[in-house]
């Protein structure tokens, strides 16, 4: 998993055994409409059906039932769509 951490660095998450370096992550708060700061207290385990999501060149096995926020290049309106509502479709 891919987190923005409170320096705005990119940290993978590849293991829940192991020590991080980030203390906070960045998260969408729904009541803001804005991302905040959130500390990273818990790392949990899902199993569960999942989706591969590919962005330019680059693959993400993410669960099908999680969220991402997409936007439109025309009018700049944001959306937050569930992965498994993706399925099948392109976006740019």
């Amino acid at each position: 998993m891919l987190i923005f951490n409170e320096n705005h660095d990119t940290v993978i998450l590849d293991n829940i055994q192991g020590p991080t370096l980030s203390e906070y992550m960045y998260v969408l708060d729904f009541q803001m409409m804005d991302f905040t700061l959130a500390p990273l207290l818990v790392f949990e385990e899902i199993i569960c059906p999942s989706i591969i999501l590919s962005i330019k060149g680059f693959e993400f096995n993410l669960p099908a039932n999680w969220n991402i926020l997409v936007t439109d290049d025309e009018t700049y309106q944001l959306d937050v769509v569930e992965i498994s509502e993706l399925a099948g479709k392109e976006f740019y």
